[in-house]
């Protein structure tokens, strides 16, 4: 096992840790690894430093299977003990349901237990959630929840990626207003 293996926590994003597997078990080189990996990131807001995943690439080459098998642990000890509250990938979630007028509160408490598992507890997001309706009513819940990933350090870098609706003029905001959340949704946060 590596010494002093340090795990980033942009290795929790499963997409691109499965990129890091292919490129341990030789599907694909380096560079593809590398590229396919910062564009997941991009993709999910998350910070790209290459030169993290250029290490976990070097513990990968001089250990072979036993490195690779090493971060897959050290991975999992860093999984069990970040809260999904400073998870990225979780916000990323959360931002889309912000966003998304289809995509529904059921089907985005769906996709958070199928997702993470035993580390999505509802209690843990309720007043989040809370806030985001409240906040859907006047058109601000994407500003919100930002404000909240920011206030917890997991929006740490500008360019990171603004799922902001399009500014609407404003004889389109008197004809459009914005969604609301359902009553039943509303029920199911006051239960």
């Amino acid at each position: 096992m590596a010494t002093g293996l340090h795990i980033p926590p942009a290795a929790l994003n499963d997409a691109a840790f499965t990129l890091l597997e292919q490129y341990a078990q030789g599907m694909i080189t380096d560079t593809t690894a590398l590229t396919k990996v910062d564009v997941e990131l991009y993709v999910a807001g998350i910070p790209f430093i290459q030169g993290e995943w250029l290490d976990l690439m070097e513990v990968i080459v001089m250990n072979g299977s036993d490195g690779l098998d090493s971060i897959k642990a050290a991975r999992q000890l860093m999984q069990a003990t970040t809260t999904l509250l400073q998870d990225a990938a979780t916000w990323q979630v959360v931002l889309r349901w912000a966003a998304d007028d289809t995509f529904s509160f059921d089907d985005f408490l769906t996709e958070m237990a199928d997702k993470f598992k035993e580390r999505y507890r509802f209690n843990d997001w309720k007043a989040i959630f809370d806030q985001v309706f409240k906040a859907s009513r006047k058109g601000t819940a994407v500003e919100v929840v930002r404000a909240t990933m920011a206030q917890r350090g997991v929006l740490d870098r500008p360019g990171a990626p603004d799922f902001s609706p399009p500014q609407l003029s404003s004889s389109s905001v008197h004809d459009n207003p914005p969604p609301q959340a359902s009553s039943s949704s509303n029920e199911f946060l006051n239960s």
